[in-house]
């Protein structure tokens, strides 16, 4: 485990691009054909920052990342369900299809939690696909509650 850096931007984005393929087949996502050049752009902008970007690796190969953010509360109109002071923002973790099971996403996000504490964050927060059945077992299991549940339908016509 360690923190990503500029040099690490491919991994970052193919490691990201594989979690929106997969939320594209589970869930609302939906995968558009400037994807690539949207998430590279985004994680460019992430590793040049403070946010906080971790990788796992195996054997010196990237195997899952975990993409952060710090937000204050009085600064962000995303934060107003949020008790006042610094927070902690999960925006995306991936695992690679081959490590997955293993425990790196855990492990992963165990460095991410000491991070946050280390920083002295009020809490952390994130926004999860209920309906992937991958997200919705791990993050419960690393302690995330629902702040508020949102449901839709695609398309509008198919509401009865």
């Amino acid at each position: 485990m360690r923190r990503a850096g500029p040099a690490d931007l491919d991994a970052v984005v193919e490691l990201t691009l594989a979690e929106l393929e997969y939320a594209a087949l589970v869930g609302t996502a939906t995968y558009r054909s400037d994807a690539a050049q949207l998430k590279r752009a985004a994680a460019r902008v992430r590793l040049h920052s403070d946010d906080p970007v971790w990788l796992a690796e195996q054997d010196g190969t990237p195997v899952a990342v975990a993409e952060c953010g710090w937000i204050d509360t009085g600064k962000s109109p995303r934060a107003y369900r949020l008790r006042p002071g610094s927070w902690a923002y999960v925006n995306c973790v991936s695992v690679h299809e081959k490590a997955r099971g293993t425990g790196v996403g855990q492990q992963l996000m165990a460095v991410a939690h000491n991070e946050f504490v280390r920083r002295g964050v009020v809490g952390s927060f994130l926004y999860y696909n209920p309906p992937n059945p991958l997200s919705s077992v791990f993050w419960p299991r690393q302690g995330y509650r629902p702040l508020w549940t949102m449901w839709e339908v695609r398309p509008a016509t198919a509401l009865r």
